[in-house]
């Protein structure tokens, strides 16, 4: 039981800290002390709600937090299909790179015997 609530304390306070870092780096650090109190009403309705009514509030701030990632998705797209191609181009260079080696190998390994 002493680790369940440890492990429950500790995950507020990292929540808490994660999400005061992204208030701060998207909105400045004027916007932390209204996300703090926010943070700790929640924290503080959470005993008095019921079970399934926390579970729906998770449910739409998980949900919530996917908008910023598909938004970053779409910017990065056409960066990350550049940089797959660059990878895969590097790839196949060391990859031929290697065959040739590997052949080398073989021609000096019939040569000696």
């Amino acid at each position: 039981m002493v680790g369940l609530v440890l492990f429950a304390f500790t995950t507020i306070l990292g929540w808490n800290y994660y999400g005061e870092r992204c208030v701060e780096y998207l909105m400045g650090v004027k916007a932390i002390l209204p996300y703090r109190i926010g943070f700790i009403i929640l924290v503080a309705c959470g005993p008095f709600l019921k079970l399934e009514e926390i579970w729906v509030m998770s449910d739409i701030v998980n949900g919530l937090m996917a908008i910023p990632n598909l938004i970053a998705l779409l910017g990065l797209s056409g960066v990350v299909v550049a940089e797959t191609k660059l990878y895969f181009e590097h790839w196949e260079k060391v990859h031929s790179r290697r065959k040739q080696l590997a052949e080398i190998r073989e021609e000096l390994a019939t040569e000696n015997n």
